[in-house]
């Protein structure tokens, strides 16, 4: 929210600057007229408030007030919710309200993230806007928050729990899960290991009457898929476990679990509690099915839970945990999240999943090809599909946060180039995920990779390999269509550019540039980004990496159009008949014969080259890898190191060693660097 806020008010003309929670001090050396506050963890302090008028942007209808406002939407199915903003007061959300617009919620619940970015974003830059022309508007008066007033929506909300109970049917599972997806993800407990739990999708074919819920029963592409109540269950493509980041979540639980194709049956065990830890452990792997341990194990976890902590103890693992909530050592602040979080899970829930001895967990195919019926989406976990409609083929593809691994590629290359060999399509579509386009390789599996560097590179190559493919197809004489409806960052964005059309929604954000991550770049950026740009803008926008709205990318010609992000799949299927109907849907270039096709091609492949020489130096930089601990962390590098921005310029000077007017942008930029403007 905050990085679209701020390209939109200097789309506008405003002055921004833009600090985050540890640069307040800061903000007396500038006196600004105004500060909004897009995206707020902790209260503005009074000194500042009192002294500048400051908005807080809360996520939330008119009298909505308290954190985890989008979650609370999701996981109590509200039919509508808005956005407000308000003036920061000494009481938090419950300052003097400057302007309110709601919006509807879908029928069919979204995760978090993509909530913000498909409804809340939008409507919040649109108060933002009105709240401005309130504050020009002479003897308007923003209005005292009043729960008295018909118009009140929203409540005080308290603490949202974020407690998955699997008996639940499918839906609700899933609906619970996406509320906290991205971020923090709901807690869970699989075969003692404690994690994260995100990416769920509704398994809408199989049933399994004999299976009790939060069962482990099959996996698909890196997910898993676990039974709920009503015989249902649900697809867990992502989990997050000790090591502290995302990975799919057979990766995961590798270690606890045994996939593989063989289907094995299940052997119930019974663990005797002789004593708390062993509770704890029983507990935590969900046998809690004896009525005769009831009693017992409540007046344990009350006495644990309940009890004033007294001192501190270091707490290594489950055992570690009971003994220490027995004895009342429950005052480690960053032991309290997690103590809680499982604690609750694993009893108050009363999970009932079943261990096994020797499990093997099977291989569940999917039961359709690549094809799906056009308007069909697929029935439960599927990462990529296409459908076709009227000899256009609409590619699809739901990799996780947009960042593409090396399988995934692989996978994606595949789909395409069997669109490419079919005949009756003359067109085709990358509608992509509606949530993210592509954010480029995928830095939680290289940072996990033995070797960074060369999972990096194998990384590269594959989504390379996806651009050329792209690239293939518009060779073989059919046109080509992007359509970015979520965000896109990196080299995400520019597998957008191989395209022939790049259409975007009007709520999405790009990054088109790599330096932040102390990267070059790649995927065949330096021909098709300044082929629709000009050199110049490219390589400012490259250096100074510098985000894109809609409107800015649509005057540059990065796009040729920008839909409205309502219905964005039915306005792309009207906009490709009509333009198919008028002879509009046309390539971008045309060429005559072999002879040109293969020359263009061997342009590309140098700059291909070119990039890859720069990125291998990347891979292997300790800035690149402290930038990737960085992004892994949530901790981000933001310093620009100097020697990736020298490999740039020597990358731009080698690619356009023949283009006068692009050396002189390379000149101009080195210069500055030299200057430490810009490195």
């Amino acid at each position: 929210m905050s990085r679209f806020v701020n390209c939109v008010l200097q789309s506008e003309g405003h002055e921004v600057m833009e600090l985050n929670s540890k640069e307040m001090d800061k903000i007396e050396s500038r006196n600004p007229d105004l500060i909004i506050c897009p995206f707020l963890k902790s209260p503005v302090s009074k000194e500042i408030y009192e002294k500048y008028l400051t908005w807080i942007v809360h996520p939330g209808p008119k009298g909505d007030r308290g954190p985890s406002s989008v979650d609370i939407s999701i996981g109590q199915r509200k039919d509508t919710w808005g956005v407000t903003v308000l003036e920061a007061a000494e009481e938090m959300d419950a300052g003097d309200i400057w302007c309110t617009k709601n919006y509807a919620m879908p029928h069919e619940p979204l995760t978090k993230s993509h909530m913000y970015q498909k409804f809340a974003v939008p409507t919040a830059v649109e108060s933002i806007k009105q709240s401005l022309k309130n504050l020009d508007t002479q003897g308007f008066t923003p209005v005292p928050l009043n729960y008295e007033d018909s118009d009140i929506v929203g409540t005080l909300q308290e603490k949202y729990s974020r407690k998955i109970d699997w008996k639940q049917s499918a839906r609700e599972v899933a609906r619970c899960i996406r509320a906290s997806d991205s971020s923090p993800g709901c807690p869970a407990t699989f075969h003692k290991h404690k994690v994260k739990v995100f990416d769920c999708h509704v398994e809408e074919t199989l049933k399994f009457p004999d299976v009790k819920p939060k069962t482990i029963v099959g996996h698909r592409n890196g997910a898993i898929l676990v039974t709920t109540g009503n015989a249902e269950a649900v697809w867990i493509g992502v989990l997050k476990g000790k090591l502290g980041y995302k990975l799919k979540a057979t990766e995961t639980l590798k270690d606890e679990c045994h996939f593989s194709n063989s289907i094995p049956a299940l052997e119930p065990s019974v663990t005797e509690w002789k004593n708390e830890c062993d509770l704890m452990e029983a507990l935590l792997e969900g046998q809690y099915d004896l009525y005769e341990r009831h009693e017992m194990s409540m007046e344990y976890l009350e006495e644990a839970i309940l009890e004033e902590a007294t001192s501190a103890t270091t707490i290594n693992n489950e055992c570690d945990l009971m003994e220490a909530l027995l004895e009342g050592h429950y005052d480690l602040y960053e032991s309290h999240e997690m103590s809680i979080e499982y604690v609750e899970e694993a009893v108050l829930e009363e999970p009932t999943s079943a261990t096994t001895t020797g499990e093997i967990i099977p291989y569940i195919p999917r039961n359709f090809e690549l094809e799906l019926p056009h308007g069909q989406t697929p029935p439960g976990y599927c990462e990529s599909w296409f459908s076709v409609n009227n000899g256009t083929a609409y590619v699809y593809w739901r990799f996780y946060n947009g960042a593409w691994d090396t399988d995934q590629c692989a996978e994606l290359r595949t789909l395409l180039n069997v669109v490419r060999h079919r005949d009756d399509i003359n067109s085709v579509v990358l509608m992509g995920n509606p949530h993210t386009f592509s954010n480029g390789i995928h830095l939680n599996v290289c940072h996990h990779a033995e070797d960074v560097a060369l999972e990096s590179w194998r990384n590269i190559n594959a989504i390379n390999d996806v651009v050329l493919e792209i690239v293939n197809l518009r060779l073989s004489d059919k046109v080509v269509v992007s359509c970015v409806e979520g965000n896109a960052a990196a080299g995400g964005f520019m597998v957008a550019l191989a395209a022939d059309h790049v259409w975007a929604s009007d709520s999405t954000i790009i990054g088109p540039h790599y330096r932040s991550m102390g990267l070059t770049g790649s995927e065949y950026w330096t021909y098709f980004f300044p082929e629709r740009i000009g050199v110049k803008n490219a390589a400012e926008i490259s250096y100074e990496c510098r985000d894109v709205i809609p409107s800015e990318g649509l005057a540059m010609g990065l796009y040729d159009d920008v839909l409205s992000s309502n219905n964005f799949q039915d306005g792309v299927e009207r906009k490709v008949e009509m333009m198919k109907e008028k002879s509009l849907l046309q390539p971008r270039r045309t060429f005559h014969n072999m002879e040109e096709k293969n020359e263009y091609l061997s342009l590309l492949q140098r700059h291909r080259e070119e990039e890859l020489k720069g990125m291998k130096c990347d891979f292997k930089s300790s800035f690149y890898q402290s930038c990737v601990r960085g992004f892994i962390s949530k901790n981000s590098v933001v310093e620009y190191e100097s020697n990736t921005a020298l490999r740039l310029e020597n990358v731009l000077e080698k690619v356009y060693a023949r283009d006068t007017a692009a050396q002189e942008v390379v000149v101009h930029f080195k210069h500055q660097i030299q200057e430490n403007k810009l490195a």
